[in-house]
């Protein structure tokens, strides 16, 4: 645990403790006048391979991967060293699959993703699954996130016919620091904007960027898309780059001392003058830790930020062989068994954020919530640093109209990863 004090420009002080997730004042006041209120949520799973997590047969998020092959090579894809451990599937294995989940599902899940990869080169397996899968969970949402690249006339129908959520992984301007442009090439161009005006009008559509060092200007991005699809396009963010890098694959470059200082000044403006509440990724982020801070949710509540350290979330091949996460293969520490077998499928090689000093005395653990759950070594560091240096300009921006302040200094014992932040 760690105190933070938090000194504003008009001369207030605040006292930040994040594990109690409380705030005072130097008289030892409640900041937000609710010292009685009992604090709220559920305590969280601490995951670790000391202290696995079970998954349980209710499942509320059911995330199906139907492989990791995909047409573009993206320079930081998080699934890439990963392509090789992944099982071969068909048709055949589809309709096993779904034969088999009937007895092993409990329930109705409440979302369903359909994972690559890139999910719509498994169009044959989708043409099988999809009747079966409304059948069976007639109060599914389903989803997906493609690269948009290969889309046409028969998968915009199925995927108008089972009202999909639908993400387009899109860099904007720093689309090129990551892989080839769907928007240059004039077909690919046709059918995304066909996609955009069938589903956006259900709020049912949007672009969703990675933010790596030479592309971390939020607003920039924004008006990227706003430019290209007009201002109703909805643009969000899957987060800050992390590192899953392995000889060659990975970022692009490596976040420097002034990249950093880029990135938060970015994120912070885009707060202040407003123009990121409108996004999930910043304003559901600001606004869900200051609902933490007034319900006062403790530390013990923050689970990990992806979900899938919950028993009740679960990421299955069409094998039934149970992974980490969808973006892993089915070998090795990231298989946790089949749901073919009778016994349940166990989360061990991971840790929670209790697990890891930085986390602990961190002011910004729960924004983060501990970055990727089994990430180790210099790539947890490396993106460790990239999350800190995302969540803090928002941990500002919320304290700042808290105090009706700006905040200027944020001092304690704040330990981050030991190792050499490049200066250029």
């Amino acid at each position: 645990m760690s105190l933070f004090v938090l000194s504003f420009e008009n001369g207030t002080r605040f006292f930040y403790n994040n594990i109690t997730n409380e705030l005072f004042d130097e008289n030892e006041n409640d900041v937000l006048s609710q010292p009685d209120k009992k604090p709220t949520g559920t305590k969280a799973e601490v995951v670790s391979p000391e202290t696995p997590v079970r998954k349980t047969r209710h499942v509320e998020v059911l995330k199906i991967q139907l492989g990791l092959k995909c047409n573009y090579s993206c320079s930081y894809c998080n699934q890439a060293i990963h392509v090789n451990d992944s099982s071969h599937t068909d048709t055949e294995d589809a309709l096993e699959f779904m034969e088999k989940i009937k007895s092993w599902v409990v329930g109705h899940p409440k979302r369903i993703e359909l994972w690559g990869g890139e999910p719509w080169l498994y169009w044959k397996k989708i043409k099988v699954l999809m009747p079966l899968l409304r059948q069976r969970f007639p109060y599914a949402q389903f989803s997906t996130v493609t690269n948009g690249s290969v889309l046409n006339d028969e998968i915009l129908k199925i995927i108008d016919d089972y009202d999909f959520n639908i993400a387009v992984s899109h860099d904007g301007p720093g689309q090129f620091l990551r892989g080839p442009d769907p928007l240059k090439d004039p077909e690919k161009r046709e059918y995304l904007e066909k996609l955009i005006a069938n589903r956006a009008p259900k709020g049912k559509f949007s672009f969703n960027s990675v933010m790596c060092a030479g592309n971390h200007n939020p607003q920039e991005i924004r008006d990227f898309f706003y430019r290209e699809f007009g201002p109703d396009v909805h643009c969000d963010f899957e987060g800050v780059v992390n590192d899953y890098s392995d000889g060659d694959i990975g970022l692009v470059k490596e976040y420097t001392v002034t990249d950093y200082a880029q990135l938060s000044a970015n994120v912070l403006k885009g707060l202040y003058d407003g123009n990121l509440h409108q996004t999930a990724y910043f304003g559901g982020r600001y606004q869900n830790f200051l609902q933490d801070l007034q319900e006062r949710r403790q530390a013990e509540v923050v689970g990990q930020k992806c979900g899938m350290d919950r028993g009740t979330h679960l990421s299955v091949d069409l094998k039934g062989n149970v992974t980490t996460c969808q973006n892993t293969g089915s070998t090795g520490n990231y298989l946790l068994g089949n749901i073919y077998e009778e016994k349940s499928p166990e989360l061990s090689y991971s840790w929670h954020w209790s697990k890891r000093r930085e986390c602990s005395n961190c002011p910004v653990l729960h924004l983060c919530r501990g970055s990727c759950m089994y990430l180790e070594g210099d790539n947890w560091s490396r993106s460790c640093n990239n999350e800190y240096y995302t969540a803090i300009p928002i941990f500002f921006a919320v304290m700042s109209d808290i105090a009706e302040s700006r905040l200027l200094t944020v001092e304690g014992e704040i330990i981050r990863p030991e190792y050499d932040i490049p200066t250029a």
